[in-house]
Parts: C-alpha cells; sequence; structure tokens
C-alpha cells in the first residue's frame, strides 16, 4: 500500500535493512545485489485519486524510480501499477479481494495472457498448468527483458 504518498514504515525498513549500504552510498551501485534486474513492477494501492497522487508529486512511485532502480541493470524499466480510491471500495469487494488472496483463488495465471511477442499464451478464463508456466519459451506480454526465444 502507499499511505499518505508514501510506503509502510515497514517497507521502507525492510528496504533500509536490504539495499541501505548501496542506498547511503557505502557500497558502490555497481556491486548492488539488484544488477542482474532488468525491470520491476510495483503493485499497490491508494487511499486517493490518481490527481491527488500526481499533485504530490507520487512520492511512493518516486522512492522506487530515483532509490531502487539505480541499484538495478542499467536502463531497467519500472512499472507502477496503482489501484486508486481503494477505500471508496464496498466492504464486501475489500473483504472478497483479501480471501482471494488468504485462499490462493486469485490466480496471476489466469487468461487472457499474451507471450511478450503478442502470441496468445491463455484464453479468458483459461489457467495455466504448473508445466506450462516451468516451460515458458517466452516472457509474458509487459514484461520487458530477453525472452530465450
Amino acid at each position: 500500500p502507499t499511505w499518505w504518498g508514501s510506503v509502510p514504515s515497514i517497507v521502507l525498513a525492510g528496504l533500509v535493512d536490504l539495499l541501505g549500504p548501496w542506498i547511503d552510498g557505502k557500497q558502490r551501485p555497481a556491486t548492488s545485489p539488484l544488477r542482474s534486474i532488468e525491470a520491476i513492477t510495483v503493485v499497490t494501492t491508494h487511499g486517493s485519486s490518481k490527481l491527488v497522487n500526481s499533485l504530490q508529486g507520487e512520492p511512493g512511485r518516486q522512492l522506487w524510480q530515483r532509490t531502487v532502480l539505480p541499484l538495478c541493470r542499467a536502463n531497467a524499466a519500472l512499472d507502477w501499477r496503482s489501484l486508486y480510491k481503494v477505500d471508496r471500495a464496498s466492504a464486501d469487494e475489500r473483504a472478497a479481494f483479501i480471501a482471494s488472496l488468504a485462499d490462493g483463488s486469485l490466480n496471476l495465471w489466469t487468461g487472457p495472457l499474451n507471450l511478450q511477442d503478442g502470441t496468445p499464451f491463455l484464453g479468458d478464463g483459461e489457467t495455466a498448468t504448473d508445466q506450462q508456466i516451468w516451460y515458458l519459451d517466452q516472457l509474458l506480454e509487459g514484461i520487458e527483458g530477453a525472452s530465450s526465444t
């Protein structure tokens, strides 16, 4: 979640614990444990609208853009995915979403999904098997980096 425009202190503390020596300059960025990462996707929620976050300068996004991304591979990309106005969702909608996270019924490998080159991978509502996932010969559409084909 993004609270009052930034990440919660517990998340920030985790980032500092893991990346502190590189963030504060005690270690060279070239030695960062994130140097092989080509893209980061952040999925978060906001209580306010996109407009309000834009007016605030999107400090949560800026933390990742300015602090974490430079520790990744040169020209790494940041994909920011946010659910705005989450507090306006009904109690039933929020409860159903939380329950789906807890019980595993929210399956991120449910179509429609395409491969990186645009080839259809899963049709609408179709769910990938473990074997399909393990033996993918390409990354999924929207993921940056080199596929094996």
